[in-house]
């Protein structure tokens, strides 16, 4: 099975592309073949991808970057059953690979040689609006108000960003009236809600627990709402929240759902990091036992 690596060589402000000489090394040294990829512009790995799995033969692609580079390739993908799917952390966030112990990361050696097995299972994605792929989580609400106040700054590092967005956010976040149906828009619940997120992985934002109840192949999505709270209780809560202790939260609520339908009170959301602004109404799938994904 041929082994394509997508680069993104931008990503962690261009550290990916200077760490992933020791993987190149590697590789040339054991004789292993393989071909590398870079991508040079938005959404040119959704382009790669869709070119490498349209060939009638097996393929093992490897996400080199972050939850957005791997978002782009699952986008791609057109055989399913002729594609295996990786990823190695060289990101600022990496949510996705959180999901997983196997995945080291900070030891991108001992990921390569486990993944040279190519040992696979069966995982879980998302389907957003019948076109859109998710691979690690969604939503609305602060989470794409973090990201759009961490893309306006410009003079620091990827981590200290997220972390001078979400302080900003927590202390001045926008309250939002959601309503969401799973019966197919039978019935509709709503409330003022602070956060409101769908999950095939358990975090977002680098590590935020935001969607501790998430499994990538359970076959559900998972829904964690957090609804309104004081403002001076926020920060208080987010460490809550980072710790995986949402249960003592008393205005979060969590729920499993195969379908959900999402009305929201702006055309702002986010998939996998990025924003969207095309919709305030949303169609969310689960689609189980498709995607190969080789740990």
């Amino acid at each position: 099975m041929e082994m394509h690596f997508i680069l993104n060589p931008i990503s962690n402000n261009g550290r990916s592309l200077k760490n992933f000489e020791e993987i190149t090394n590697f590789l040339k040294a054991s004789k292993i073949k393989h071909f590398i990829h870079k991508t040079e512009y938005k959404h040119h790995a959704t382009k790669i991808a869709r070119e490498l799995t349209s060939k009638n033969k097996l393929v093992h692609i490897i996400s080199v970057g972050g939850d957005g580079t791997l978002n782009e390739i699952l986008n791609g993908i057109v055989n399913f059953k002729n594609t295996y799917l990786s990823v190695l952390p060289f990101g600022s966030g990496n949510d996705f690979t959180l999901n997983f112990k196997e995945i080291k990361q900070d030891n991108q050696i001992e990921n390569i040689k486990r993944l040279i097995k190519q040992k696979s299972i069966y995982i879980d994605y998302l389907v957003v609006n019948n076109k859109n792929r998710c691979m690690n989580a969604m939503g609305a609400g602060i989470i794409p108000n973090v990201i759009e106040k961490y893309m306006s700054y410009k003079h620091f590092s990827q981590k200290t960003k997220y972390k001078l967005a979400t302080f900003s956010k927590c202390l001045f976040f926008t309250v939002h009236n959601i309503k969401y149906s799973i019966d197919k828009g039978k019935t509709w619940q709503g409330d003022k809600i602070i956060s409101f997120s769908i999950g095939n992985g358990e975090t977002v934002g680098g590590g935020i627990k935001l969607i501790p109840n998430a499994k990538v192949d359970d076959g559900y999505i998972t829904v964690s709402i957090l609804k309104k709270i004081s403002r001076l209780s926020t920060l208080y809560n987010l460490w809550k929240i980072k710790k995986g202790k949402t249960s003592t939260i008393k205005t979060y609520e969590s729920f499993k759902c195969k379908e959900l339908l999402v009305r929201l009170d702006r055309k702002l959301y986010d998939i996998d990091g990025e924003i969207f602004r095309d919709t305030d109404r949303l169609s969310v799938k689960v689609v189980h036992g498709k995607l190969n994904f080789i740990v």
